[in-house]
């Protein structure tokens, strides 16, 4: 009987032992996705973009629902796009129409998107090649109504 009593003391402790080890690690794991979208700021704010998208990556990756980091990240992006280099403009597009799906009155981003646009045409090579505008429609599928607008200018 007195056996049982510490198999049962010792199954008790070890319930204990890992609850406690679950509740620390949940904690960690929720200071380290705002840290990660700090350090980002952070190493944005040094010019340092590619690391600062990394950070931002894994603040997305431990909360995909993370609006800043998607915004945050869209402008790190942008940042590194230029003369027939528009594919960080895409990714920046990317991103922040991602933050407009999770919140749809985030204005910040909205305004960034159009100016990631207007850049993305603005260094293109060929600015109204099929390819761009496929692209630039597909991306702007939200508002058909632009949509339709820009490829009945085009056409």
């Amino acid at each position: 009987m007195a056996n049982n009593r510490y198999t049962w003391r010792n199954l008790i402790t070890l319930i204990g032992v890992i609850i406690i080890g679950l509740l620390v690690w949940s904690m960690v794991s929720t200071l380290s996705k705002k840290d990660c979208n700090n350090l980002g700021l952070e190493q944005y704010q040094q010019k340092n973009y590619e690391k600062a998208i990394e950070y931002y990556t894994k603040a997305i990756e431990a909360d995909h629902d993370n609006t800043k980091a998607y915004h945050n990240r869209g402008l790190a992006h942008f940042k590194q796009g230029g003369w027939k280099h528009t594919e960080p403009f895409e990714k920046a597009i990317s991103d922040y129409t991602r933050a407009i799906e999770l919140d749809p009155d985030y204005l910040d981003a909205y305004y960034n998107l159009g100016i990631a646009y207007e850049q993305f045409i603005h260094y293109t090579a060929k600015p109204f090649s099929g390819d761009v505008i496929e692209k630039f429609v597909v991306h702007k599928s939200q508002t058909s109504l632009w949509s339709k607008t820009l490829l009945t200018i085009i056409r």
